[in-house]
Formats: structure tokens, sequence, C-alpha cells
């Protein structure tokens, strides 16, 4: 009886001390699951943030990068020895019964919304008649394509637009950067004192005539 009481107590002491085991295992277990969970949590939360931080890195290297960009297609161009930087970034309107004409300088020219080219080089070295290339295909045509011929005139503003040939257009422009200094003195002799302008009212009011 001895011996059996003997091998219950040692069988309810292994029993005791496994559970206290497999409570401690679980404890441990859980500790290590929530301190895992914590880091997890944290190195998620550094990744988000660095991840972030190199979005907005990116983004502005990307613009930095655009505006280089921007500034080297600037430079690029031929500004008449910078005397008409100021018409970049300009923008020209004119109506017709069909069709609205945009001229953006040194850009691009539009017909509605249809590009019909962008600023390529100047014609000639009197820097008079601009061309705009490489436009929307024609249907079953080439690109298209404007030459503006830059008139002297007391303001910048299209006079005309024509088609002489299958989706090349030529577009009349009056600027006083298109003057002599002499016609230019003359232009603003005539503002002032309100009297017609030869070559310049006339244009002008055939232009109007032909949008109404």
């Amino acid at each position: 009886e001895e011996e059996e009481e003997e091998e219950e107590d040692n069988s309810a002491r292994g029993a005791a001390i496994a559970f206290a085991r497999s409570q401690l295992i679980k404890q441990r277990s859980e500790e290590f699951h929530k301190k895992y969970n914590m880091e997890a949590d944290e190195a998620e939360k550094e990744y988000e943030e660095q991840e972030k931080k190199f979005r907005t890195a990116k983004s502005a290297f990307q613009e930095k990068n655009n505006k280089l960009d921007d500034l080297k297609a600037i430079s690029d161009i031929d500004f008449r020895d910078g005397e008409l930087f100021d018409l970049h970034g300009q923008t020209l309107s004119w109506k017709t019964n069909e069709y609205t004409y945009t001229l953006a300088w040194f850009d691009q020219v539009k017909q509605g919304s249809t590009n019909l080219g962008r600023f390529d080089a100047w014609v000639g070295s009197d820097h008079l008649a601009m061309m705009y290339a490489h436009g929307k295909r024609c249907w079953g045509g080439p690109e298209r394509s404007t030459k503006v011929l830059l008139q002297c005139g007391p303001v910048d503003a299209i006079t005309a637009v024509d088609e002489p040939s299958m989706c090349e257009y030529e577009m009349k422009v009056t600027t006083p950067y298109a003057c002599t200094e002499a016609r230019l003195r003359e232009l603003n002799e005539s503002l002032e004192s309100g009297a017609r302008i030869v070559g310049v009212d006339d244009v002008l009011e055939v232009a109007q005539n032909t949008i109404e």
C-alpha cells in the first residue's frame, strides 16, 4: 500500500510539474508573440515612414528635374537676343465662325483642341516668321504645321489664319516686336493723338469683319 501511495504521489507530482511546465511555456510563448508583434508593428511603422520620406524625396527630385528640363528647353530657344523672352508663356486667341485659334508663343498653335504644330524654328534671318511643326497628322495627309508671320502693330493680336495647302497653315500676327524703331515711334504718336494708323487699323478692321 505504501508503494502504491508513493506511486500515486509521484504521478501527481509529475502531473503537477508537467502542468506547471506547460503553463510556463504558454506564458513564455505569449510574451514572445506579444514582443514579436510589437516589434513587427514598430518595424512596419518605420518602413511606412521611411517609404513616405522616400516618395516625398523622389517627388521633389522629379519636380526639380522637370524644372531643369524646362530651363534647358528655354535656354535652347532663340528669343532674338533675349528681346522676345517676355512673350514666352503668353497666349493669343482669335475666333472665327468655325474655330478658335490660339497661339502660345514659342510653344504651340491650336485650332480648337487640334494641335497645329509646336515651335520649331525661325524662318529667315530677320526673325519675322516662325515655324510651328509636327502637329496632329491629317487624315491621309501630313502632320499639321503653321507658319506664323509677324507684322508691325501696336498690340499683340492674331489678324488672320489661312490654309494655303492641305494641313499647312499660315497665321498673321501683329506685334510691336516686328516694328522698326521709326515705325514704333509713328505708332505711339498715332495712338496718343487718336489718328488712324495706316497699315494697322485696316488690318485689324478686316480681322474684325472676318470674325463677325
